[in-house]
C-alpha cells in the first residue's frame, strides 16, 4: 500500500525577519517568544523584550504592526513554529509558480492550478485545488510533506470592476492569492480590474451560473491521478530553495508495522431467520428484518396537502401493495408482492380509512395539522406512525414554508408518534422503488424493530456515549446531540440536545447514563467509559468528566475517541493490488500513536468491485485515567476502540447502503440538526427514547 506523503529535509535552520510587537486585526502572523527563539540585533545591548513578537514571511506590513526589530529565529526546537515557517515558504514559492494560493479555514496551504482538461467555458475558469501540509513524526518520519487533492473550484471570468454584486460573502482571486472579499487590503482593492470572484452557491444564483457536475465512478483513481499531475508539473519541476525533497515520487510505501485489521467477522450482520450477510440491501430484501417491533399492531396514517391526494393514493399503493398506480386499490391482485413494508419489515400495519390528516392551505398548514391530530383517536397503548408527504423539499431553505417539515415532526413527537417524511415528487420518480428498502428499515427502527444486528459483537461492561454536532442555519449556532448506552443491537438509553457550550449538561447526562447502566447491571459500574466525540475534546471538557467520576467515586478509565464528521481527503492511501485501488474494509493505518485511518467500506473481496467508493475516516483515541491524566494506549486497546467504531457504523438504520460513520456520532448529529427548529429548541420526552430522527 502507498500513501500521499514523502520525506523532506529542511535546508535552512533559521530565518532572518522583521519582528513586530503587535499583529493586525483579523490577521494570523507567526507568534514567537523572543527569550526562547529569537536573537535580536540592536544598538542597545541592554535592550530586552519579554512580550511575544510577531513576524510573517508573506506580507509582514499587512499582518503585523507596532515597532519592528530585525532578528534571527532559530526554529528547530519548536515544531509548531517550524511547521508554520515551512507553510510560509511554500506559500511564497507557489505564489510564483502556481495560479493562486491561500490558507484554508484550518490553516492548511492550498494551491490552485488551472484544470488542463476543463472544457472551454465563457463564464467561468476551472481550477484544481491541492493542500500541502508539513508533518512531523508521521509514520516514524522526522519531517514529511503531504499532498492532497481538495476538488475543483471556479472563478467568474468578468473582473470585479465590471460587477455590482449583491452577494456579500465570497472569496476573490487577486494577484495570485485567494482572499475573502471582506478582508481585501488597500493594495488588493486597487487591483479590482484584475480580481475575479470565486463562485459559491449565492453567486451561482445571482450570476446565473450552472454548476459543473461530473460523474466520477472511482474517486480513488481520479484522486491519485490529480495528485500525480500536480506533483510532476508543479512540485517536482521547480526546486524549493529552503527544502529538499528526498525523492520525486508523490507516494511512499506504508510499512507493515503501521497496518492493522479489525477483528475477523466484524463486518457480518444477522437478518431475519438468523441469516448472515454483509450487504444490508440484499439481507433485508431476501430475509426481512432481524426482529420486528413488540407492538401488536401499528396504526399507519398519512399527512398531506389536499392538492397531493393522488400522490398519497399512489404512495399507499406502493408501500402497502407494491403497485405503482395513482388510483386507490381496494383488492390487491397479489398480497405477497415484494418490496413493500410488509414483505421487508414484517410489521402489522393497519391503515383504516378516514385516518389521514389533510390540510388545505400551506399558510395555515400547522394549525390544520394540529387540529387534525387532536381529532384522531389516540390509544397510548398502540404505536402510531405517520407518512408525511412534504410539499417542500428538505433542502428548500429559501421556501417560506420550509419550517413545516420540522413543525410536523414536533407535533407528532409531542403525541408519542413517529414520522417518515417523503417529498411529494419522489413517488413519481422512476427510481423510487430503490428507496423503498431505506424507508422500510427506517420505519422499522422508529417503531422499535431491529432491522439487523452484528454477529460478533460481545456484550461487555462498557458504557458508550456518542456526541455529534450540527450548526443551525437559523441561529448560526452549533448544537450538540448526545446518545447513550449503545449495545450490539443498536439499542440506546436516550437522546438529548443542547447548545455546544453547555458542557455541564453533557456531563450531567453522562452521570445519569451511568446510573441507568448500574441499575440494569445489578449495580455494577461500567468498566470503561467510551466517548465517541465529534471533535477534539478540550482539556476543560475532559476535566469536568473526570471530576464527575471522582464525585461518583468511580475510578474507571475514560477513552475519548475523536471521529471526524467527514471522510478524510487529507491522507490518501491506496492499494494498487486491487482493481478499485480502495483498501479492503477493516484496514487500519496507524499514522502516529493514537491517530489512525479506518477504511470503513463494503469492499471485502479482491475478486469483486465496489460501486460504493468510500474514503477512510480519521480516528484519534486518547485514554484518560483519574489522578494521572492522559496515558499511552496499548495496541490491543487501540484495536478494541477502532473495532467498536467499525461495528457501530454497520448499525446505521436510515439506509441499506454502507456508511462509514458510526451511529454513535451520526444519530446525535441528526438530532442536533432538527431540534433547534423545535419550540425553544426543546426535545419532547418521547423523542429522547426512540429513533425518530432516522
Amino acid at each position: 500500500m502507498l500513501i500521499n506523503i514523502f520525506p523532506i529535509s529542511i535546508v535552512r535552520k533559521s530565518v532572518e525577519a522583521s519582528f513586530y510587537t503587535q499583529k493586525q486585526q483579523n490577521q494570523h502572523p507567526i507568534q514567537v517568544h523572543p527569550n526562547n527563539s529569537v536573537e535580536l540585533f540592536r544598538g542597545d545591548a541592554h535592550f530586552a523584550i519579554k512580550e511575544p513578537l510577531y513576524f510573517s514571511l508573506i506580507h509582514p506590513d499587512e499582518e503585523c504592526c507596532g515597532k519592528p526589530f530585525t532578528g534571527t529565529l532559530n526554529f528547530e526546537r519548536d515544531k509548531q513554529i517550524t511547521k508554520r515557517v515551512i507553510n510560509q515558504w511554500l506559500y511564497n514559492h507557489f505564489r510564483t509558480y502556481a495560479d493562486a494560493v491561500c490558507f484554508n479555514k484550518v490553516g492548511q496551504l492550498e494551491v490552485w492550478v488551472k484544470d488542463p482538461n476543463a472544457k472551454p467555458n465563457d463564464k467561468t475558469t476551472l481550477y484544481q485545488c491541492f493542500s500541502l501540509v508539513p508533518y512531523y513524526d508521521v509514520m516514524d518520519q522526522p519531517w514529511s510533506l503531504m499532498v492532497s487533492y481538495n476538488g475543483a473550484r471556479a472563478t467568474y471570468n468578468r473582473p470585479l470592476s465590471l460587477l455590482n454584486l449583491r452577494t456579500n460573502s465570497y472569496s476573490v482571486m487577486v494577484e495570485g492569492e485567494i482572499v475573502h472579499c471582506k478582508k481585501l487590503t488597500n493594495r488588493q482593492k486597487h487591483l479590482f480590474h484584475a480580481a475575479f470572484a470565486v463562485v459559491n452557491k449565492p453567486l451561482q444564483i445571482e450570476l446565473g451560473i450552472k454548476e459543473r457536475r461530473y460523474w466520477n465512478p472511482n474517486k480513488y483513481k481520479s484522486t491519485k491521478e490529480y495528485i500525480e499531475y500536480f506533483c510532476n508539473e508543479y512540485l517536482f519541476k521547480y526546486p524549493i530553495e529552503q527544502l529538499q525533497l528526498t525523492f520525486n515520487q508523490p507516494f511512499s510505501s506504508i510499512p507493515d508495522s503501521n497496518l492493522m485489521k479489525v477483528s475477523k467477522g466484524s463486518e457480518i450482520l444477522v437478518f431475519g431467520n438468523n441469516v448472515e450477510g454483509t450487504d444490508p440491501n440484499k439481507g433485508i430484501e431476501n430475509n426481512g428484518v432481524y426482529r420486528a417491533s413488540s407492538h401488536s399492531r401499528i396504526n399507519l396514517f398519512f399527512i398531506y396537502f389536499k392538492e397531493h391526494e393522488k400522490v398519497a393514493e399512489r404512495l399507499f399503493n406502493i408501500l402497502i401493495h407494491g403497485v405503482y398506480a395513482n388510483e386507490a386499490i381496494k383488492e390487491p391482485a397479489d398480497d405477497n408482492a415484494k418490496n413493500t413494508l410488509k414483505s421487508l419489515i414484517n410489521e402489522p400495519f393497519t391503515t383504516a380509512s378516514g385516518q389521514s390528516v389533510v390540510f388545505n392551505s400551506l399558510s395555515n398548514a400547522y394549525n390544520e395539522i394540529e387540529a387534525g391530530l387532536n381529532r384522531k383517536h389516540h390509544n397510548t397503548t398502540e404505536c402510531h406512525a405517520a407518512i408525511f408527504i412534504s410539499p417542500i423539499p428538505k433542502d428548500g431553505v429559501a421556501n417560506p414554508y420550509h419550517e413545516l417539515y420540522y413543525q410536523v415532526k414536533e407535533l407528532l413527537l409531542q403525541r408519542n408518534m413517529v414520522c417518515q417524511a417523503i417529498y411529494f415528487k419522489n413517488p413519481h420518480d422512476e427510481k423510487f422503488h430503490l428507496h423503498i428498502p431505506n424507508i422500510a428499515v427506517a420505519l422499522s427502527a422508529k417503531v422499535g424493530g431491529i432491522p439487523w444486528k452484528l454477529k460478533t459483537f460481545h456484550p461487555d461492561n462498557d458504557l458508550v456515549v456518542g456526541v455529534g454536532a450540527f450548526r443551525s442555519y437559523l441561529s448560526k449556532e452549533r448544537y450538540i446531540g448526545s446518545a447513550f448506552c449503545f449495545n450490539g443491537e443498536g439499542v440506546f438509553q436516550e437522546f438529548d440536545c443542547y447548545r455546544h457550550n453547555d458542557n455541564k449538561k453533557l456531563v450531567a447526562d453522562i452521570c445519569k447514563a451511568i446510573g441507568h447502566f448500574m441499575k440494569n447491571n445489578e449495580e455494577r459500574p461500567p468498566e470503561r467509559l467510551i466517548i465517541h466525540y465529534y471533535k477534539t475534546m478540550r482539556k476543560r471538557e475532559s476535566d469536568q468528566i473526570m471530576q464527575m467520576l471522582y464525585t461518583l467515586n468511580l475510578n474507571i478509565p475514560v477513552y475519548i475517541v475523536t471521529i471526524n464528521k467527514t471522510e478524510t481527503c487529507d491522507f490518501f492511501a491506496f492499494d494498487d493490488s486491487t482493481p478499485c485501488l480502495m483498501p479492503h474494509s477493516g484496514t487500519i493505518l496507524r499514522l502516529t500513536s493514537g491517530d489512525y485511518l479506518l477504511y470503513n467500506n463494503a469492499f471485502y473481496d479482491s475478486d469483486k468491485t465496489s460501486k460504493n467508493i468510500l474514503f477512510p475516516i480519521r480516528v484519534r483515541v486518547e485514554k484518560v485515567i483519574r489522578n494521572i491524566g492522559k496515558t499511552m494506549l496499548s495496541n490491543e486497546e487501540a484495536s478494541d476502540m477502532l473495532d467498536k467504531v467499525y461495528q457501530f457504523s454497520r448499525m446505521y438504520w436510515k439506509s441499506v447502503k454502507q456508511q462509514n460513520l458510526p451511529v454513535t456520532t451520526a444519530y446525535p448529529e441528526m438530532v442536533a440538526e432538527i431540534v433547534p427548529h423545535f419550540t425553544n429548541a426543546f426535545l419532547p420526552p418521547f423523542g429522547k427514547t426512540s429513533l425518530w430522527p432516522l
